[in-house]
């Protein structure tokens, strides 16, 4: 996990001298030192300049820092993130003089033997950019589904990109997207896609890589899981249920074991809930690591029934658990929001600044890396708005069981039956899944897309920055890809049925643990509520914010309030608004 910035001009005779372009790279580095600290490395040559700031995970020597050349001299990289199958790669990739045993190195050799075609080979979270001297031409590409960030802009015939948003900006001026701040005063949206909350700043999507030279600019969407989703590409096994819990504990096993290749300690997000439980399973169960360090949040809210709980699964896994302190007051003495807003670059939510006390508490005990279990919902179809189209898609297979019982559990979890009883609007929402039908497109299909799309891209997004803010490197097992389509590839029966969501998951640990009942609701224990009092706290803090903010975000207001009612929560987007023009103007 690391902090990257790159400056190409395509055309050699735009660029400036190398001494200049060394200054701006690092110019931009410093910005990301929080990325990685362990390191601060620049490579200039002629029209290209790259700057890296490491945190180091594999191969801790210094022949590992970046910028990286390959071994021929041809190519140099500048990389985030993990390839966890480097081994299994370099196994395979012969004809390449090796100098270290990192995974950055492995990017580089695969890149010289199979070019673009190399993103299929990695398994990994990743944003990198290569640049070949041969033919004066930048190759930067994002993992699948997003989980590493990489922004770019174009100005004045140069290319920039960055880690993060507010390197770009030491070297451009750009103005506010309005067009963004609108759409999120009057529903909430989230940053997603290209778009981030500065006109001429754009992201790479998950699974796109660039060509650029002086001759074209070529974007290529090598990776698109909405678009497999929508389309049906992962065929549905006929496999038993038996069968396709096997499926599962191997998928699993693999997706957590690659996710432990680290040369500094490893700590684990555990919130007692059915995904972090797990992963606790395979580490200490299967794995056998034992010097994991398990890490929990705990508030003056949480009753002692729910430490006892979550203590009763960590034991049975062999871990004792470490209680992050989340107790208001601490929170309140600790809270600050410019800070938050300079890591999150976006309107965020107060949650996040637990997930920024979780990365503290690891950090300060010297873990480096961090397991999380975030990313389960969106294949084992974990959401409440999954429940409606699950239950007209099982309706109209004829599995009638499965649609009437998990329409009264729907009622007992998400109080769905209270808002779709009335018969209007049963029958109004059998017709409108009759419709995808008709389309041959599945409505649950059609959700889950917009899951991946959306919901997924922005919590990776703070996910990401609350970890990277205190220098740690968060790794999402739930998130490989060969688990995720394999999960999307076995009948919906058997992710959400008659005994509810996840069923699959809940099988695998009812096999794993004893007298544990994870058909349970999951308490917000790992992100307690917060309460009033800090709500007020952070309202006090917004109050302190300039003039000149509020005027910049009056503007935001006065383009929609027509199209709005004034409610708590649209006032508390104002305010989020105005943090960002005083954090960033």
């Amino acid at each position: 996990m690391c902090g990257i910035a790159a400056i190409f001009y395509p055309k050699k005779t735009d660029s400036p001298s190398s001494d200049e372009l060394n200054v701006r790279v690092k110019s931009m580095i410093k910005t990301l030192k929080h990325r990685g600290p362990d390191a601060l490395g620049c490579k200039v040559s002629n029209n290209c300049a790259f700057g890296h700031a490491r945190l180091s995970i594999i191969d801790l020597d210094s022949r590992s820092n970046q910028p990286m050349i390959s071994s021929d001299g041809r190519f140099k990289l500048i990389f985030n993130g993990e390839i966890y199958n480097y081994k299994e790669l370099k196994k395979i990739i012969k004809n390449y003089n090796f100098k270290t045993q990192s995974d950055s190195e492995v990017i580089l050799a695969a890149y010289s033997k199979w070019g673009a075609d190399c993103l299929n080979y990695f398994n990994g979270m990743f944003a990198f950019i290569i640049y070949d001297k041969k033919k004066n031409q930048i190759f930067a590409a994002r993992d699948r589904f997003g989980i590493k960030p990489l922004f770019w802009a174009k100005k004045n015939n140069k290319y920039i990109f960055a880690s993060e948003a507010k390197a770009i900006l030491t070297q451009i001026s750009t103005k506010p997207n309005i067009n963004y701040f609108k759409r999120y005063l009057l529903n909430g949206e989230k940053i997603h896609g290209s778009e981030t909350c500065f006109n001429d700043i754009k992201q790479l999507f998950p699974g796109e890589y660039f060509i650029i030279n002086q001759n074209s600019f070529k974007k290529i969407r090598y990776y698109n899981i909405g678009e497999k989703i929508r389309n049906n590409d992962f065929n549905n096994t006929n496999k038993s249920f038996k069968s396709s819990v096997e499926i599962f504990s191997d998928s699993f096993l693999s997706a957590v074991d690659f996710r432990t290749r680290a040369d500094v300690p490893i700590s684990v997000n555990f919130s007692g809930g059915s995904d972090s439980s797990a992963i606790l399973s395979i580490l200490g169960k299967t794995l056998n690591k034992l010097d994991v360090f398990v890490n929990s949040a705990v508030s003056n809210s949480v009753k002692e029934i729910d430490k006892i709980y979550i203590e009763n699964i960590a034991k049975q896994c062999g871990y004792k658990v470490n209680y992050c302190n989340t107790n208001e007051s601490k929170i309140m003495k600790n809270l600050d929001l410019k800070n938050m807003m300079w890591h999150s670059e976006s309107p965020f939510l107060l949650s996040h600044y637990l997930d920024k006390c979780l990365a503290y508490s690891s950090r300060e005990l010297g873990y480096i890396v961090i397991l999380d279990g975030n990313g389960a919902d969106e294949h084992l179809l974990g959401y409440k708005e999954h429940m409606y189209p699950a239950i007209t898609d099982h309706f109209y297979n004829k599995e009638y069981n499965n649609a009437l019982s998990l329409f009264l559990l729907s009622n007992k979890r998400h109080n769905l039956f209270q808002k779709f009883i009335s018969p209007y609007s049963i029958v109004k929402t059998l017709i409108k899944n009759r419709g995808y039908h008709d389309k041959k497109i599945s409505w649950l299909n059609e959700v889950t897309a917009n899951f991946f799309e959306y919901k997924l891209e922005s919590l990776l997004w703070f996910r990401d920055r609350s970890s990277m803010a205190h220098s740690t490197e968060l790794r999402v097992p739930f998130l490989d890809h060969n688990l995720v389509e394999s999960m999307l590839s076995l009948p919906i029966k058997y992710r959400i049925n008659k005994y509810g969501q996840k069923d699959i998951l809940k099988q695998f640990l009812n096999k794993n643990f004893k007298n544990i009942n994870f058909k349970l609701l999951k308490n917000s224990f790992l992100k307690p509520q917060l309460p009033l009092s800090l709500k007020n706290n952070a309202k006090k803090k917004f109050e302190t914010l300039s003039e000149k903010s509020k005027t910049q975000a009056q503007e935001v207001f006065d383009s929609i309030k027509n199209e709005v009612i004034i409610t708590d929560d649209f006032r508390y987007r104002i305010s989020q608004i105005e943090l960002w023009y005083e954090t960033f103007y």
